[in-house]
């Protein structure tokens, strides 16, 4: 029998291990970098950081603009929400320093504020949260947040608690005194004496611009959960006048208190 032939170019079986080994070898030696180099991940976040620096130069190229063309600038801006939005959680951690960074332009960090919302992230609760309880934030910054915190998805004890503790403060302004008040008088308060000071803050008859405050107070004394909040209620019926739409507030606000099972606790 003939042995068998080696065709051209074919390795010869006695030859495989060596030139294997050194092969390897090669391989071996080769930098991990050099093998990452096509494959290299954005960082955590660049995406959106690159965004957010692109929306505080079109806010500052705004100044000394006309209504037209700040307009269309702000379209600019609103057109990067995709590439935000495409990092999902990771883009929380740069709009939350953005939103939280005194030094940058109000619009900047409403505009970061919006985006945390758009986001529906639970993890965009607690940045939101801190600029709304923040005394030294602007009043419309802190009305923004307390209007997209109610759309985070978190469940209603963790917004009631935010919103009550916004409440307790004494210097909040018109815009996120109502936003606030809005969210309670859907959520109420723990602490019903909270509710009963704002819906007594401007007296027996509160002018025409304050009654939208007075009664989102009282209704959110009806949603409230303390053991009080009746009596707290009747206190209220009280103080305003009789055929007053305060009065009918704190009939109605009682009915849904004489129908509510108070929680043992707040899971």
């Amino acid at each position: 029998m003939l042995p068998n032939k080696t065709t051209k170019g074919q390795i010869k079986s006695k030859h495989c291990p060596w030139k294997l080994f050194v092969l390897a070898t090669l391989l071996i030696s080769i930098p991990p970098s050099f093998c990452r180099a096509e494959t290299a991940k954005t960082p955590f976040g660049q995406a959106t950081r690159l965004a957010i620096k692109k929306i505080n130069d079109i806010i500052l190229s705004e100044n000394g603009q006309n209504t037209q063309k700040i307009e269309a600038l702000d379209k600019q801006a609103e057109a990067l929400r995709p590439q935000i939005l495409k990092e999902k959680d990771a883009a929380i951690a740069p709009l939350a320093k953005a939103l939280q960074d005194p030094a940058l332009p109000l619009k900047t960090r409403v505009f970061a504020a919006n985006f945390l919302g758009l986001l529906s992230d639970p993890g965009a609760f607690t940045p939101l949260e801190n600029v709304l309880l923040d005394s030294k934030a602007p009043d419309t910054l802190r009305s923004q947040a307390a209007s997209i915190l109610s759309d985070v998805p978190v469940n209603a004890p963790a917004r009631r608690r935010v919103f009550c503790q916004a409440l307790a403060q004494e210097n909040l302004l018109e815009f996120t005194l109502s936003q606030v008040l809005f969210e309670v008088s859907r959520l109420g308060c723990q602490d019903t004496a909270l509710l009963k000071k704002r819906a007594l803050a401007f007296g027996p008859r509160p002018k025409q611009k304050n009654k939208v405050l007075v009664l989102l107070a009282i209704q959110g004394m009806g949603e409230s959960f303390s053991l009080d909040a009746a009596d707290q209620l009747w206190d209220v019926f009280g103080f305003f006048h009789e055929g007053s739409s305060e009065r009918n507030a704190s009939l109605k606000a009682l009915l849904i208190q004489s129908r509510r099972e108070i929680p043992k606790s707040e899971g």
